[in-house]
């Protein structure tokens, strides 16, 4: 049998089908859409280089998201896929997330230790109470050190790059960090910009700024944890304690596949509220723009099509229900992989 690529429809060598060829268009499991004909000669048109992101569109299919450009016009980085008309947040950077593996695996696993020593932690809670500025200036000091040998040449250079849910986590970092007292004067020219001009980087203050920035870039470069904390923060209100582990266990509920790091930094967390130190979190919480953190439609379109976690609380169908509706809206063609 033969096929037809005008008509899609299969014939015998030696029939007519040429002379008697309808011209139209039907779908056809052999061959790609119409839409996906049109897209990829457009692609092929553009003869520069294209950076491909697998997977940017769900994981209900194998799909892959070619990038058409990105821009910077007030919500930090953001790409545009070709066939698509929501624009990502972020730009999406190989080497930024591989630099942050490292440190990452480091914290995940003192926790895990952490938590394997329970009744020991319970035991020496008088100790934290007592030693508990200590041991958080020896682990930012330890922090920021892992973060200057590899990721800090690899993070993002100005806050005006970071998507709004990190760029509003890191003004509210510094500006609770203000309050932490310094022997000299550490003010720097270009406050947004990376660390350059900081005069002693080995101030307390300065190295508190440099983990906030190396946890903003963690979220950043992996949007699974800039979503699931996004749709956190969404759910603040009141900005308590007793509110923030609500959201905490809600966030468990909604999670389909890293519950275990959830659990993990839960369990930091409430560490962290046996000491003095539960006063700083209230005074980030206060001085966060909770209208800034709250997702809009471009958010939700990429968030909801994960099945990995029940963004908002929704479930995998509604979400997908959603997202197609969209689509049609919008024309938008995604890529099978």
């Amino acid at each position: 049998m033969m096929h037809c690529y005008t008509c899609h429809i299969d014939y015998k060598p030696g029939d007519k089908h040429f002379w008697n060829c309808d011209k139209i268009e039907r779908d056809c499991r052999k061959c790609p859409r119409k839409e996906l004909r049109e897209l990829g000669e457009k692609i092929a048109q553009d003869k520069r280089d294209k950076d491909r992101v697998i997977g940017v569109f769900g994981d209900e299919k194998p799909n892959v998201g070619i990038v058409e450009e990105y821009r910077n016009i007030g919500k930090g980085l953001e790409t545009k896929f070709y066939g698509n008309s929501q624009w990502f947040k972020g730009r999406l950077n190989k080497n930024m997330i591989d630099a942050g593996v490292p440190l990452k695996a480091a914290l995940i696993g003192g926790i895990k230790a952490l938590m394997g020593l329970k009744l020991f932690v319970l035991l020496i809670s008088p100790a934290i109470l007592l030693f508990h500025k200590q041991i958080i200036k020896a682990f930012v000091y330890w922090f920021s050190e892992m973060y200057d040998k590899d990721l800090k040449q690899k993070t993002l250079t100005t806050m005006n790059q970071f998507s709004p849910v990190t760029k509003e986590l890191i003004r509210a970092g510094y500006k609770v960090a203000e309050r932490i007292p310094t022997e000299r004067d550490i003010s720097f020219e270009y406050e947004g910009i990376w660390h350059e001009g900081e005069v002693d980087d080995q101030e307390y203050q300065v190295r508190v700024r440099r983990c906030i920035w190396a946890i903003a870039t963690f979220i950043q470069a992996d949007f699974a944890y800039y979503s699931r904390l996004q749709d956190a923060l969404s759910l603040i209100k009141d900005r308590t304690i007793k509110e923030l582990l609500w959201i905490f266990d809600e966030v468990c509920r909604r999670e389909r596949q890293i519950g275990e790091k959830i659990g993990l930094l839960r369990f930091v967390f409430r560490v962290i509220l046996l000491t003095p130190a539960r006063k700083y979190v209230i005074i980030y919480l206060w001085e966060l723009d909770l209208d800034k953190l709250k997702p809009d439609e471009a958010d939700r379109y990429y968030a909801y099509r994960r099945s990995c976690y029940d963004f908002e609380g929704k479930p995998l169908e509604e979400r997908l229900k959603w997202a197609r509706e969209i689509d049609k809206r919008d024309g938008n063609v995604i890529i099978e992989a």
